[in-house]
């Protein structure tokens, strides 16, 4: 698994997402969805973000500052951190897609709304 204690994290960085016991992260699903890395072999949150999804965000929960390396996509629609995403992360990217899908799901409604559903409510 790739060190994610750092926030910018190398393009080159293997991803395994196949471990059930750890729930897949933003940078996982960015990953997936083919983020590309614009400074050499580094993510910026620009790319992240041009590939619809958070660089930086807040816990559901607890409302810790969390980033796309400790940010957990969950099946409320919401981020969560480790701590509390508890049984309803995702355990690959593929089925984050497929959830993403399922519920017509826009990870960006808006520049200041990083919810990953569009029928969680309004700004």
């Amino acid at each position: 698994m790739p060190d994610y204690s750092n926030p910018i994290m190398s393009a080159s960085d293997d991803v395994d997402d196949t471990d059930p016991a750890l729930p897949v992260s933003v940078l996982d699903c960015a990953i997936g969805r083919g983020v590309k890395a614009s400074d050499g072999d580094l993510f910026t949150g620009a790319d992240i973000e041009a590939v619809g999804l958070p660089f930086f965000g807040g816990c559901q929960c607890c409302a810790a500052s969390i980033a796309c390396y400790n940010a957990y996509p969950s099946q409320t629609g919401y981020l969560r951190c480790r701590d509390c995403i508890g049984e309803i992360g995702f355990p690959t990217t593929a089925a984050f897609e497929e959830w993403c899908k399922a519920n017509d799901a826009n990870p960006v409604d808006d520049e200041d709304d990083y919810r990953t559903t569009n029928d969680v409510g309004s700004n």
